[in-house]
């Protein structure tokens, strides 16, 4: 299964206690909770205190994200946000904003800064 290539990847690779994404969000929209809203992701350095690290499985540089993909996304962040786990004023960044990567890749990336709350930076 490609989320346990994931989590072995971000334990046995990069030494961490579990997953590093909070979320995760397959082609068909499945939403998999990952450390969850109340653990502290280990996805961004830097920003893992001030983010949900939310994770489309895929290769955005070479294929779309799905529509349920896209759907599942903003069904987590409006649940966050009345959860009060995501503040109503959040910005959307991609990986590569803050770090040397393709992350999300050029096609998510593309879609993303069209969306609402997209920014050009994080907001720390």
């Amino acid at each position: 299964m490609q989320l346990r290539g994931f989590q072995e990847y971000h334990m046995d690779v990069r030494g961490r206690a579990d997953i590093g994404y909070n979320f995760l969000i397959g082609g068909d929209g499945r939403i998999y909770e990952g450390r969850g809203w109340d653990k502290v992701g280990a996805h961004t350095y830097g920003l893992n205190r001030n983010s949900t690290g939310i994770c489309l499985v895929g290769d955005f540089n070479k294929i779309h994200p799905t529509s349920q993909q896209v759907d599942s996304v903003f069904k987590l962040i409006e649940l966050g946000v009345k959860l009060n786990k995501i503040s109503p004023d959040y910005r959307v960044v991609g990986q590569r904003q803050v770090m040397d990567t393709d992350s999300p890749g050029k096609n998510l990336f593309a879609l993303m800064t069209a969306w609402p709350h997209f920014g050009l930076k994080p907001s720390n």
